[in-house]
């Protein structure tokens, strides 16, 4: 057992690894982090015209990085001038706001389930190296198809697999072993 998946082991479940990073203030980075600049160029530079750099630039259409860490994608986002990046994190959001010094609301997949949190006409949500955790995938997709017209999933293994529940895989690649997935809403027209 290699990674983090070790690291949750250890800990008895990623809930009480974050939690404990949280605690204790312990120095936390994603290990993939150099990786993800171009991860995110390539996604840029594919993105279809609705929602192209110039709406994800527009202030009036936040962008969510859910269960987004420390903030390394909306760092990326921001070197783009996409400014209007919301967090949702559960456990780093302390760091997330300090190291982004953007909104971050402290919520956890089931809270967005139990609709604790809700959002509407996000041009894209963002989702790295932590879908895979969500226990209720399905429920948390049904929930967010009210929120967005597209889910961006980073992922280091490939889970989470999306089957056909009103969600179409637009767009895959793979950039050194980490697997990226473009997903489109078919409950939103247009």
């Amino acid at each position: 057992m290699k990674g983090f998946k070790k690291k949750y082991t250890e800990k008895n479940g990623s809930d009480n690894y974050y939690k404990e990073i949280e605690n204790f203030d312990l120095n936390y980075s994603n290990p993939h982090y150099n990786k993800f600049q171009k991860i995110i160029d390539y996604i840029i530079k594919w993105l279809p015209d609705d929602i192209s750099i110039n709406v994800l630039q527009n202030t009036n259409y936040p962008i969510i990085d859910l269960a987004a860490g420390s903030g390394q994608i909306t760092k990326l986002l921001l070197k783009y001038n996409i400014e209007n990046v919301i967090g949702i994190e559960p456990y780093l959001h302390k760091k997330y706001s300090i190291e982004t010094n953007k909104q971050v609301f402290q919520n956890t997949f089931n809270d967005i389930i139990k609709g604790i949190i809700s959002f509407e006409n996000i041009p894209i949500i963002f989702c790295s190296y932590a879908l895979h955790l969500c226990v209720n995938l399905d429920e948390l997709l049904e929930k967010i198809k009210n929120w967005t017209k597209y889910l961006c999933i980073i992922t280091p293994n490939g889970l989470p697999l999306i089957k056909d529940i009103g969600w179409n895989l637009e767009y895959k690649f793979k950039y050194s072993n980490i697997k990226i997935f473009l997903y489109k809403n078919n409950f939103i027209s247009g």
